[in-house]
C-alpha cells in the first residue's frame, strides 16, 4: 500500500531517519517506527524516539552514543554488523532535499493518522462508544504538532511581541574593547603559538577580576576550563608557572581534564551538562582548549559543524562567555582550520601568532580578524618567565594594524585597474621589502584565493571603461596630429 502512493524505498527511509536524527524538533511528530519496512530501521527509530521522549527534542545524539544505545538493546548478535553499518550510513547520508523529505513524511503521517482513526472509530461504533468516536474525530482535526494552526501562530506572535518589548541591551565586555561578555570568541593559531597560555591567563584573572595585562582588567566570573588531551602533570606545571593553585580556587576556577573520571563529554554528547551549567552559573566563562577534541565527524563538513555552532551559541545565550582554542589551516592566510561554518558561528575571531627569538617565544600577537561588536583591535603580549613565575606584559598593538595598512597599500599600488597582473610579478617587485608570506596573505584577503588581483579596490565601478574612453580620445588626437603633419 505504501509503495503505491509514496517513494518509500529503502534509501528514502534511510534519509528520512537521518532527517529525524539531524532535526528531531521538526520531525519527531512525523516519523513513527511502524513507517519503516526494514526491521533494523524500525529498531533504531524506536530507540531514537524513546531517547528524545526521555531527554527532550533539542537533544543531539552523537554517533558513538547511538551506537551504544543500540548495542545495549541488540547485544552482540549476528545482525550487529548490519546495525553498525546502518548507523554509520545515517550519519554519512547527505540531506540535500529536506523540503521533499519533509513533505513526503508529512503527507504519509497525515494519511496514516486518518487510516488509524477510521479503524479505531469503527471498533468504537461496534462497541457503542460513540463519545469516543467524536473525541477521535476532534483530535484528528488538530495538526500533527498537537495544537491548532491558528492558536500556534497567535501564541508565537504574542510571544515574539513580549520578547521584542524588552529594553535594548548595551554590549558588556569581559575585557573592555576586546572580549565581549556572552560572546563566542575563537583563538586560532598553530601548535606552540600560545593559545593555551592565553586561555589559562584569562582563567587566572577571571577568578578575582585581575588584569590580563596592565590596564586591561578581566571581569570577575566563574571559569570552567575544558581539555580532552594531555596529562595532569602538564597542566599542573603550567599553573605553577602562573603561580596559581587551581585546586584552592575550585569555586571560581574549575579544570576538567581527561585524567578525571568521567572525562569531559563532547559538546553534543547526550547528557552533556555545559548548557545547563552556563545557565545556572551565569554570568560565567567556559574555555574549550582544543575544539577538535570536542566533537565527532569531519571538521570540514558544514553539516557536522553547524550543530556544534548552534550549541555553543546556546551556551552564550544562556549567559556564558565562550572562549575556543582551535588550530589554523596550513596556508598562511587561513585564519582557522575546517569548515567555514566555524568562522560563521563565532562572533569574535583572533589569530594568535608567536614571535620568537631562537626557540623561545618573545611576544604573542593576538590580531582580531572579525568582531561583530566593535572595532577589530590587536594585542601584543610579552610573556615573562622570571624566577619560575609567568605573566604577560604588553597592551593594545596599534603598530601591527598600522603596519598591515601600510603593507596593503604598498601591495595594491603594484596592481592595475585595467589589466590582470600575476603574483609572480608582484612578488618579484616587493618580496625583498615586505616578505613573500605577507604579500600572499594580502593578495588572498583581497582576491578570494583566485591567484590574481584586479585592483585598485577603491576605484569607482566602470573605471576600465573610463580608461578606454581616455585612450580612444588620445588615439584620435594623435591621429589628427599626424594628418596635420
Amino acid at each position: 500500500m505504501i509503495g503505491e502512493f509514496y517513494n518509500w524505498s529503502g534509501t528514502f527511509q534511510l534519509r528520512l531517519l537521518a532527517y529525524l536524527l539531524r532535526d528531531p524538533e521538526k520531525m519527531f511528530d512525523l516519523v513513527e517506527p511502524q513507517f519503516f519496512s526494514s526491521p533494523v530501521l524500525v529498531e533504531i527509530s524506536r530507540i531514537m524516539k524513546e531517547t528524545y521522549a526521555a531527554h527532550g527534542k533539542q537533544l543531539q545524539i552523537s554517533r558513538s552514543t547511538l551506537t551504544e544505545l543500540v548495542r545495549a538493546t541488540r547485544g552482540e548478535q549476528d545482525s550487529w554488523k548490519l546495525y553498525k553499518k546502518t548507523i554509520k550510513e545515517l550519519y554519512d547520508t547527505p540531506l540535500t532535499d529536506k523540503p521533499i523529505l519533509y513533505q513526503q513524511a508529512f503527507e504519509f503521517a497525515r494519511e496514516s493518522r486518518y487510516r488509524d482513526t477510521l479503524i479505531a472509530a469503527e471498533k468504537d461504533v461496534t462497541n457503542h462508544r460513540y463519545a469516543k468516536v467524536h473525541e477521535r474525530i476532534e483530535k484528528l482535526r488538530m495538526p500533527l504538532n498537537g495544537a491548532s494552526l491558528e492558536t500556534s501562530i497567535r501564541a508565537l506572535r504574542d510571544s515574539l511581541r513580549k520578547q521584542m518589548d524588552k529594553p535594548p541591551k548595551e554590549v558588556e565586555w569581559d575585557v573592555d574593547g576586546f572580549f565581549p561578555a556572552r560572546g563566542t570568541i575563537l583563538f586560532g593559531g598553530r601548535k606552540g603559538e600560545g593559545k593555551s597560555y592565553l586561555l589559562q591567563a584569562l582563567g587566572k584573572a577571571c577568578r578575582n577580576g585581575g588584569e590580563l595585562v596592565k590596564r586591561l582588567p578581566v571581569a570577575k566570573k566563574s571559569f570552567l576550563y575544558l581539555v580532552r588531551e594531555g596529562v595532569q602533570e602538564l597542566y599542573d606545571q603550567r599553573f605553577r608557572e602562573l603561580e596559581f593553585d587551581y585546586r584552592k580556587q575550585s569555586r571560581k576556577f574549575q579544570l576538567w581534564g581527561p585524567w578525571m573520571e568521567p572525562i569531559p563529554p563532547k559538546i553534543l554528547d547526550t547528557g552533556a551538562p555545559y548548557r545547563r551549567w552556563a545557565k545556572e552559573l551565569a554570568p560565567c566563562v567556559i574555555g574549550i582548549d582544543g575544539l577538535r577534541r570536542f566533537f565527532d565527524g569531519d571538521e570540514n563538513s558544514s553539516e557536522v559543524m553547524d550543530p556544534v555552532g548552534q550549541e555553543l551559541t546556546a551556551w552564550a545565550n544562556n549567559g556564558a562567555t565562550v572562549y575556543i582554542a582551535h588550530h589554523r589551516g596550513k596556508g598562511k592566510n587561513i585564519d582557522s582550520r575546517g569548515s567555514s561554518a566555524i568562522e560563521d558561528f563565532v562572533s569574535v575571531q583572533y589569530v594568535v601568532e608567536a614571535l620568537r627569538e631562537g626557540q623561545r617565544i618573545s611576544k604573542i600577537r593576538v590580531r582580531c580578524v572579525k568582531n561583530w561588536y566593535g572595532e577589530e583591535k590587536a594585542l601584543l603580549l610579552e610573556p615573562h618567565w622570571d624566577d619560575g613565575k609567568f605573566w604577560f606584559a604588553g597592551g593594545e598593538d596599534t603598530e601591527a594594524e598600522d603596519r598591515w595598512a601600510r603593507d596593503k597599500e604598498t601591495v595594491l599600488s603594484q596592481t592595475s585597474v585595467t589589466e590582470w597582473r600575476s603574483r609572480t610579478t608582484i612578488l618579484e617587485a616587493l618580496e625583498g621589502e615586505i616578505g613573500r608570506d605577507r604579500i600572499i596573505e594580502i593578495l588572498d584577503s583581497e582576491s578570494g584565493h583566485n591567484g590574481k588581483l584586479r585592483a585598485k579596490r577603491s576605484s569607482k565601478p566602470g573605471a576600465p571603461f573610463a580608461y578606454r574612453r581616455v585612450r580612444k580620445a588620445e588615439a584620435e588626437s594623435s591621429s589628427d596630429s599626424e594628418e596635420n603633419e
